[in-house]
């Protein structure tokens, strides 16, 4: 008997040892991961589009103000992985819903209401308000009036670039749309798909006009808010790292040109004009 107990508590010895080891070891795998480490390593020092052609869905689900579930949410890989029929039945039920959602995701007052100006100066004003504050975020999508203003900056590096809180390139400029006019034209329904939109030339810019610049890294969205300056003004929301936004956030843009501030130029290569909006009402 006392040899069974011996032989036990020799094993039992061994068990808390080697897993002794093991928290060990585990402990000097994280012990050294800091924050600071967390904001260096992903991030890129210059501008990386990583706007995709096809932009997933990604939103959370939504309630009414009793409890009932009136829209589901659905993460940019559940879209990805849908059949082309199932992709359109989700689009024709987010829409059907959209203005419901609408009324709940409200986030901040609508800038100027749509009887006080004309849609070209409510973009402009809309621009200014929330520029450098609006973080940049893959798939980011808003489909209501208004949103947070991240004024101390927001580090979305943890998601690894693939989401995290704002808005990308593309869905910046439907939000822009939808608080000009208070509603998503039907040409931008399924986001930004060129061919529905009217292509123009460079030398016939107006204020409201969609500037697409597409590169081996992805597309870059802008949108035209002035034509006062040497070079067309564009207000944009990329992954150009700033201090309080890491992985960037929406600022303005000369197109070729000059620096706007400390965001260097791009170079758009074509350009497009949504031809069932009137930016002069």
């Amino acid at each position: 008997m006392r040899s069974i107990l011996g032989k036990g508590l020799l094993l039992l010895v061994m068990i808390c040892v080697v897993l002794a080891c093991f928290m060990a070891k585990a402990s000097a795998d994280t012990e050294d991961v800091t924050q600071a480490d967390v904001l260096e390593s992903p991030v890129p020092q210059e501008e990386v589009v990583v706007d995709s052609g096809e932009a997933p869905m990604e939103c959370q689900d939504f309630y009414d103000e009793e409890g009932n579930l009136i829209w589901k949410g659905l993460t940019g890989e559940e879209y990805l992985n849908m059949t082309e029929e199932q992709k359109k039945a989700f689009r024709e039920a987010m829409h059907r819903y959209d203005s419901e959602v609408s009324d709940i995701t409200v986030h901040d007052e609508l800038l100027v209401e749509t009887s006080r100006s004309k849609a070209h100066e409510r973009l402009m004003s809309v621009a200014c308000e929330y520029n450098e504050l609006i973080p940049y975020a893959v798939y980011g999508r808003e489909w209501g009036l208004g949103y947070v203003k991240y004024e101390e900056g927001y580090n979305n590096t943890s998601y690894n670039w693939t989401g995290g809180f704002g808005l990308d390139g593309e869905g910046y400029l439907l939000w822009l749309v939808r608080q000009c006019f208070g509603y998503t034209p039907e040409s931008l329904i399924d986001g930004i798909d060129t061919g529905k939109l009217s292509e123009v030339h460079e030398d016939s810019l107006q204020i409201g006009d969609i500037a697409v610049e597409e590169t081996p890294e992805g597309v870059r969205y802008g949108m035209v808010v002035s034509l006062e300056y040497e070079y067309p003004a564009m207000t944009i929301c990329d992954s150009t790292r700033t201090e309080l936004f890491p992985c960037g956030c929406t600022h303005f843009v000369f197109d070729k040109g000059d620096y706007f501030g400390v965001y260097r130029p791009v170079s758009f290569t074509s350009y497009y004009r949504i031809p069932d909006v009137d930016w002069e009402v």
